[in-house]
């Protein structure tokens, strides 16, 4: 008995973290693409920092699936670029594509498959056509938004 209770119990966690993460992913998502900056770059930064944490694979597996083209990653691109806060976005954007999944704790080979296809196809549409926004940012005097800059075009 014992170890069918062991057995349902990652089966409820996992349903409760998906549901959290859910709920999590549209307030960011929601604050990602506020017209204000701070709800923005706070957004952004939690959003790192959910990446770093424990569930960060889940999490991002969970984005790319909700959000297969990365739409609000790139409205949130247009609403902030040139303003305050695009570095933070930048920065976003850069942990997401040197995120390790994938590498050594996940197991899951059609979750990367599908992951790392639709972030190499939202790359594609930065080099392709945000280029110019990243020589803006590189061509500023603050040192802040270069550094994003070359964070993101190292990852």
């Amino acid at each position: 008995m014992e170890e069918d209770e062991g057995d349902n119990k990652p089966k409820t966690l996992e349903f409760v973290n998906a549901a959290s993460h859910q709920a999590k992913l549209k307030e960011l998502l929601r604050n990602l693409t506020s017209t204000q900056s701070k709800l923005c770059s706070d957004a952004s930064k939690e959003f790192i920092k959910i990446l770093k944490s424990d569930s960060g694979p889940q999490f991002l597996t969970f984005y790319i699936q909700s959000s297969p083209k990365c739409v609000e990653l790139q409205q949130a691109w247009e609403l902030r670029q040139g303003k305050p806060g695009f570095s933070d976005c930048l920065k976003l954007v850069s942990a997401i594509f040197r995120y390790p999944f994938g590498k050594d704790s996940d197991k899951d080979v059609s979750n990367y498959s599908f992951v790392s296809s639709a972030l190499d196809k939202f790359a594609r549409v930065i080099t392709e056509g945000k280029m110019g926004d990243l020589y803006e940012e590189l061509n500023s005097k603050d040192a802040k938004r270069q550094k994003a800059v070359l964070l993101l075009l190292a990852s």
